[in-house]
């Protein structure tokens, strides 16, 4: 029981450090000019989806925003793994439209301990 429990544990924080890099990695690609995302009824049939994807979807920018914002505080959690998979996600795979927003969420982390 008690080893069922440990590989449990790995693999949601494996699945946790996989989804974390692919949002940093794939979180700027939602940006468009006008902030906004195409509805799935503009690709597909309205009577094929499902009536909960009938609604106009979330605007991504405040997802976006508190992503990044919830990445950089994990930056000082006491979890290495933590640290080091937002460490890694930041500095190595954040999409680079992404930086002004990254930025955003220093100065404001920064001027909040002045």
């Amino acid at each position: 029981m008690i080893f069922y429990h440990l590989s449990y544990k790995k693999d949601r924080q494996a699945e946790w450090q996989n989804i974390t890099l692919f949002l940093a990695s794939f979180g700027g690609c939602c940006l468009t000019e006008d902030n906004r995302v195409a509805p799935l009824s503009s690709i597909l049939n309205l009577e094929d989806l499902p009536s909960r994807f009938h609604h106009s979807p979330r605007l991504p920018i405040p997802a976006i925003k508190q992503f990044i914002g919830q990445a950089v505080d994990l930056l000082v959690a006491d979890s290495v793994v933590a640290r080091e998979t937002v460490k890694d996600a930041i500095g190595n795979e954040l999409n680079p439209a992404l930086f002004p927003m990254l930025f955003a969420q220093i100065d404001l982390l920064v001027f909040s301990y002045s």
